[in-house]
């Protein structure tokens, strides 16, 4: 067999490159929003937060391009996450507990339509739409019932 260093030293470099494009930020939908912090620093994220009236937005933006916007009650929990980028993050674990609820809707959708295209599942606790193609993801998950007052679904923006 023969081995080639330079090729499986970049070929380590690549796997490892992809590993990190692909991680995605931990604090997650209906979870706690301490995390962010740390989300920022094991990402390399640069991060911007806007405080509103009735919430904060905290702006991750991923060494891969990909924007993560994290949407924090005034309880100090997320409500909302959108993405927007290059590379689709890691819904299951944006969204945490309801991620489940996102995979079960996501197959359903697949039996009744093509797997590719725009995604979209609405129920009274949980909104999750999505879409794009090729390096130009966008989406968005929230919890109806959690929006704060004067915050509408239109505003939760990727």
């Amino acid at each position: 067999m023969f081995f080639n260093k330079k090729r499986s030293t970049s070929l380590i470099a690549t796997s490892l490159l992809l590993f990190i494009l692909n991680s995605t930020a931990r604090a997650a939908l209906h979870e706690n929003a301490h995390s962010i912090a740390d989300d920022k620093a094991a990402l390399s994220a640069d991060m911007i937060t806007a405080q509103w009236e009735n919430y904060s937005v905290h702006t991750l933006t991923l060494p891969s391009g990909t924007v993560v916007k994290e949407f924090v009650s005034l309880q100090g929990l997320v409500f909302a996450v959108t993405w927007n980028g290059p590379f689709m993050p890691k819904l299951r674990k944006l969204l945490g507990r309801h991620g489940v609820d996102y995979e079960n809707a996501a197959a359903l959708n697949v039996q009744k339509s093509s797997p590719r295209g725009p995604f979209s599942s609405r129920s009274s606790e949980l909104v999750i739409e999505s879409g794009g193609h090729l390096r130009a993801y966008v989406g968005r998950a929230y919890l109806p019932q959690m929006l704060p007052n004067g915050l509408s679904e239109e505003d939760i923006k990727w």
